[in-house]
């Protein structure tokens, strides 16, 4: 009758899966105690932008009872963006005629 026992290679698989579980729990503790302290730090910061959304919301309150009169020289953003306008359309005519007085060009020749 023979008997089970371990060999060289078992005892040393044991050791080495031993080993690689023991690894793998220090890595994760690790990474679980880095992501707790980047979860808070990240709390933190939402907190911070939360009361800056607030303070910034009462004062546009407080201040939203005062009328804003546009002074006569500056120019409103209607006008601003009609003038771009303008300039983008009038360069698209520059660039469509530029290219008709290329073609009639190549024609006479």
């Amino acid at each position: 009758m023979t008997t089970v026992g371990w060999s060289g290679s078992d005892a040393l698989l044991g050791v080495v899966a031993a080993t690689l579980l023991v690894v793998t729990y220090g890595q994760w503790l690790y990474r679980s105690r880095r992501l707790g302290r980047l979860q808070e730090r990240v709390r933190s910061r939402v907190a911070v932008v939360r009361e800056l959304i607030d303070s910034f919301a009462r004062r546009i309150d407080a201040h939203s009872e005062f009328e804003w009169i546009q002074p006569a020289n500056l120019i409103s953003d209607e006008q601003v963006f009609a003038g771009y306008d303008t300039e983008r359309r009038l360069e698209g005519l520059r660039d469509l005629l530029w290219e008709a007085l290329k073609d009639l060009a190549s024609l006479e020749e």
